[in-house]
């Protein structure tokens, strides 16, 4: 699959969904460094959602402290990714477009 974005390792690979297409989603938390604090000098300087897809990474969320745990809806249309920080008990929405993008949060409940 892949073990580096931008040249740099992932923080802490942490879930994993994979789509009909193939498409492969997972998250990268910060969990496994030290503190759990971003490293930026040696790792990714963001905790992220990434999409593996034809041999593509993309970054294409950074929005949540601590990205953790993630699922698509049944028609595959949305990916839902949650928040494991303490102070960011929510989950966001995300509509995929028909190539399986990740496009704007169109949606968050608070837990």
């Amino acid at each position: 699959m892949c073990s580096s974005f931008n040249g740099k390792p992932f923080n802490s690979q942490n879930d994993i969904v994979i789509k009909s297409d193939g498409a492969i989603f997972f998250t990268d938390p910060s969990y496994g460094l030290c503190n759990q604090a971003l490293n930026p000098a040696v790792f990714q300087h963001h905790r992220g959602v990434y999409r593996f897809f034809d041999n593509q990474l993309s970054l294409p969320g950074t929005d949540l402290k601590y990205p953790n745990g993630l699922c698509l809806s049944n028609d595959e249309r949305y990916l839902f990714v949650s928040s494991n920080h303490p102070d960011e008990k929510i989950i966001y929405q995300y509509e995929l477009s028909v190539y399986g993008e990740i496009g704007k949060v169109i949606g968050n409940k608070v837990m």
